[in-house]
C-alpha cells in the first residue's frame, strides 16, 4: 500500500486508537504525517499486518 492510500484509510478513524485522542491530538498528528509524506515522497509502501478481522450478518427480515 503507498504511504498516501495508508494516510488516506487512517483519516477513516476505523482505529479506535483516535477515541482517546481529542480533536487538537488527530489534527497535529495528520498535519505531522502530511509534512512527512510531502518531505519523503519516494518512500515505499507501508505493510501492516492486521491480527482482527469484525465480520457482522445483515440483520434477519
Amino acid at each position: 500500500m503507498r504511504p498516501s492510500s495508508y494516510a488516506a484509510r487512517l483519516r477513516l478513524r476505523a482505529s479506535s486508537v483516535f477515541d482517546q485522542m481529542t480533536e487538537q491530538e488527530i489534527a497535529e498528528g495528520f498535519a505531522a504525517m502530511d509534512a512527512d509524506l510531502a518531505a519523503h515522497p519516494g518512500t515505499g509502501p507501508v505493510e501492516e499486518d492486521c491480527d482482527l478481522l469484525a465480520l457482522a450478518l445483515p440483520p434477519k427480515t
